[in-house]
């Protein structure tokens, strides 16, 4: 992936999704010691940084590549008094100069399965330059990828859309006029990936056969993949509305069967682009 994309719209999003940033806060007063010295890899508004002094933490490294909410980021330590505690690296976390052995890493560049951010190369980068050790706690602990057969309508404003639809739970409240997607699950969810970052270097390509079941034989036209983040023990986060939204890919043409086999493929980081799914049905 050539491109990364930050912005201060969606870490503000971030910051306002009250179940994951709250979620965030729990595990990481669950993970940071005191005096621990704490990498926040991609910060946003640093609301994570925050907490992890909050914690105990004697210093936190707050990396952010945008230059813009680097400034911000920077003001609002100052704001806080936390000077002497927080630092701002603006640079590429992967490339960022930064003291070797930290305690605890919290990285949440977190996107359905892993694909569309770089969470898996970012930490991957970390374990080869020796900043982090199989002894580093990491927030979130690890991840696990799922996929499933659905049958949904392609059809928006009256033509049919092939591109990936990124369903957000926010997107299902009909006050603030979303479109909705039909979608009818045809079976249940299949493990395609799972892994605990502090076990990396991850190979971040994935090439998995799945078989799949379908609840009752009918017609499948999609595949629904999902996720879900174990940011510490007992603390767990699927789709909310800044993170882990479900995503489903159309296919071409309806298939009809009771059963399928799954060839899926993608690179972790590598963006929606590397995703292959295959599909054959059969009774």
């Amino acid at each position: 992936m050539s491109q990364i994309t930050s912005s201060s719209d969606f870490a503000y999003m971030c910051l306002k999704d009250l179940r994951r940033t709250s979620a965030f806060r729990a595990a990481i007063h669950k993970t940071v010691r005191r005096d621990d010295v704490v990498l926040d890899a991609g910060a946003g508004t640093g609301i994570l940084s925050l907490f992890a002094i909050e914690a105990g933490a004697k210093k936190v490294y707050c990396a952010e590549i945008d230059e813009y909410l680097c400034d911000c980021l920077r003001r609002t330590v100052r704001a806080n008094g936390l000077a002497s505690k927080v630092e701002v690296i603006c640079a590429d976390v992967r490339q960022a100069d930064i003291p070797n052995s930290v305690d605890v890493v919290i990285a949440e560049m977190i996107e359905t399965g892993l694909i569309d951010e770089l969470q898996v190369p970012t930490i991957n980068s970390l374990f080869e330059r020796g900043v982090v050790t199989p002894r580093t706690r990491f927030i979130p602990e690890s991840y696990r990828t799922k996929i499933r057969m659905v049958s949904m309508h392609h059809d928006s404003y009256g033509y049919k859309i092939m591109a990936p639809h990124h369903e957000w739970p926010f997107y299902a409240d009909a006050k603030t006029k979303w479109a909705e997607l039909r979608v009818v699950r045809r079976s249940g969810s299949v493990e395609v990936w799972k892994g605990r970052f502090a076990e990396g270097p991850l190979t971040e390509a994935v090439d998995r056969s799945i078989s799949v079941a379908l609840i009752e034989p009918g017609p499948v036209n999609g595949v629904m993949l999902h996720g879900t983040a174990t940011l510490a023990p007992r603390i767990n986060l699927g789709a909310c509305n800044a993170m882990n939204g479900d995503k489903l890919f159309p296919f071409d043409q309806s298939l009809v069967g009771a059963n399928a086999n799954l060839r899926i493929s993608y690179s972790m980081g590598g963006g929606l682009g590397t995703l292959s799914v295959a599909v054959e049905m059969f009774y």
